[in-house]
């Protein structure tokens, strides 16, 4: 973030409400400011903007100032919140309106260019217990992801409809981790979103993981477990050896190594419960590897030099 710019938000935002209380690091100012510099490119004269979930406004007055040639609509379910943005926000091309799309059927708005969600949607369905059913050939078909594409799919099939086709949706959302982040993603593919991979990515704010996603509205292809790992980027820098990873990062990234030789591979019981595990050892390129796969859907992958892989590989054979 320029300082300039971070400075100039921090003012304007400062009259709409204790969510914008000038703090090291706001969350609300960085993802505000991401979002901004996300949308700048399509902020044509003439481009439509929805913001969904605006709360008192700031993101729509920012806009609405910046950008005067542009028509922005702020949307929220708190109706307080929408009557103190009519107050603050007086600009003319602005328009509010308060709307719990959950619930409400109707879509106040249409043929929107962009739809922006800085932190305004709260998933409840957040963790999940590893007896869930986990397909690692199809995550999509596994428990865990059907339950929160449930939770998720309203919001991207409203979402959606205001939007036009070919129209942008950018977000930043509350989700901690890679998995929920997998869900979100096949939320949006169901809904009629093709999602930007190469646009999304992860940002850290105060400690925290929020990923700013992006998608176009039109119909595509689901992308991979992979192409949606890269985009949370879970990987600070190249895979090395001393790196441990766990769950659906390990199924991900132990997939998308290339040339593994697997040099030692057996299945164990465990000794806490009924189940099994496969260990598999090897080598991929200039990278060593530890894979265990339990039956309960558990997965761990321990990166480590070849020559420890080489030596481990000869002892649990010996």
């Amino acid at each position: 973030m320029t300082r300039e710019l971070k400075e100039e938000l921090k003012a304007f935002f400062a009259d709409f409400g204790p969510l914008f209380e000038t703090r090291e690091e706001n969350i609300y100012l960085v993802t505000a400011y991401e979002v901004y510099m996300a949308m700048r490119p399509l902020l044509v004269p003439g481009a439509r903007i929805a913001d969904m979930g605006c709360y008192t406004g700031a993101l729509v007055a920012w806009l609405a100032t910046k950008h005067p040639e542009c028509q922005v609509f702020g949307f929220d379910r708190d109706a307080e919140a929408i009557e103190v943005a009519k107050e603050l926000v007086t600009c003319p091309n602005v328009e509010f309106a308060e709307w719990d799309y959950l619930s409400d059927a109707s879509v106040p708005v249409s043929d929107c260019d962009i739809v922006v969600s800085t932190l305004g949607t709260d998933f409840t369905i957040d963790d999940f217990t590893w007896e869930c059913s986990l397909d690692t050939a199809n995550l999509g078909a596994s428990e865990f992801c059907r339950r929160r594409v449930g939770e998720a799919l309203p919001y991207f099939q409203k979402w959606r409809g205001v939007c036009k086709p070919g129209g942008q949706l950018i977000a930043v959302l509350r989700i901690k981790n890679v998995d929920h982040h997998f869900s979100i993603v096949e939320a949006a593919h169901q809904a009629g979103w093709s999602f930007d991979a190469a646009q999304s990515r992860l940002l850290q704010i105060a400690e925290r993981p929020f990923p700013l996603v992006r998608f176009a509205a039109r119909e595509s292809r689901m992308p991979s477990a992979t192409e949606i790992m890269g985009s949370w980027d879970a990987q600070e820098g190249p895979l090395q050896a001393g790196q441990v990873l766990d769950y659906i990062p390990a199924l991900v990234v132990y997939e998308s190594l290339s040339d593994k030789r697997v040099l030692y591979c057996e299945d164990s019981p465990c000794t806490d419960g009924p189940h099994t595990v496969r260990i598999s050892v090897g080598v991929a390129g200039d990278i060593g590897f530890v894979f265990q796969r339990f039956t309960t859907g558990y997965a761990e992958l321990e990166l480590i030099s070849p020559n420890e892989a080489e030596e481990c590989a000869a002892q649990m054979a010996a």
